[in-house]
């Protein structure tokens, strides 16, 4: 094999590795426009009425100092927020999306909570993810 088809092989596969990597909440918060694989613990879950939608935040590792993630979802009903706020509150979980950032609030928007699971080993995970 050539040395040109090697690297390319090489460069093809180190994108593929790094697009599945794993950062922090606090490490997403500088990477504003960047789709990412962000794992964290959820510390807050806020349910808001709106006349066209409603939507529930989630808070994603309060951190004071840099700001904080917080994930918004679309058209939940207060039911499925209380369902989300028994599965994931206090729970280490891994969410993918683009990171957005509106008046100084850092955000990822998701259509729905299918897109987030629970980190079966959130310490390691949490404690190895690059800022």
């Amino acid at each position: 094999m050539s040395k040109i088809a090697y690297l390319i092989i090489c460069l093809l596969f180190s994108r593929t590795v790094s697009a599945q990597s794993w950062i922090s909440a606090a490490g997403a918060i500088d990477r504003s426009g960047a789709a990412v694989n962000v794992v964290g613990k959820i510390t807050k879950l806020e349910f808001v009425k709106y006349k066209t939608k409603d939507k529930v935040f989630l808070q994603l590792d309060e951190n004071r100092v840099k700001g904080q993630l917080v994930i918004v979802i679309d058209n939940c009903s207060w039911g499925q927020s209380k369902k989300l706020e028994d599965s994931f509150l206090d729970q280490y979980v891994q969410i993918s999306g683009k990171i957005k950032k509106h008046k100084g609030h850092v955000y990822m928007h998701i259509a729905d909570s299918s897109r987030i699971t629970i980190a079966r080993d959130g310490d390691s995970l949490f404690a190895t993810a690059p800022e």
